[in-house]
């Protein structure tokens, strides 16, 4: 029997079957470690997203206040460049009040922005008083 057609074994404990292991289980870890920084990435602009969205609006508010100006639903669309993904409507102790929802998705968690109109202002487009990144009431307050 040549060498070339014996069939070798190796021990369990040799150095080929060592280095095999800890390669394979690498290659994983890469692997897992790679798929959690894409999705801390994509977590990261959508934080990033409402968060500039946040500021814009705040900004535009703060200079309204400034100049005695009425910032309105409108407004707070153009520069944010898109309509509002949800209109809500809420029992308040004087009536209802209104809060336009833009949504920003993530992959683990939807981020929400809620701008709040107050009676003032025209009443065709009722002036926009706050903005808030949480929610201000409880779904039992909705209709």
């Amino acid at each position: 029997m040549t060498t070339s057609e014996s069939s070798v074994s190796l021990p369990v404990d040799s150095p080929e079957v060592r280095l095999a292991a800890p390669a394979r289980s690498t290659l994983i870890s890469r692997g897992v470690i790679i798929l959690l920084l894409i999705v801390l990435a994509v977590e990261a602009i959508a934080y990033g997203r409402v968060t500039s969205a946040y500021h814009q609006v705040w900004t535009e508010l703060q200079a309204g206040e400034r100049q005695n100006q009425v910032v309105t639903g409108e407004r707070i669309a153009e520069l944010l460049g898109r309509e509002p993904d949800e209109s809500i409507r809420v029992n308040a102790a004087v009536g209802e009040e209104r809060y336009d929802v833009y949504r920003f998705g993530g992959l683990l968690k939807r981020r929400e922005l809620y701008v709040h109109f107050g009676v003032q202002g025209r009443q065709d487009e009722p002036e926009v008083v706050d903005v808030l990144m949480s929610a201000p009431f409880d779904d039992r307050a909705r209709h």
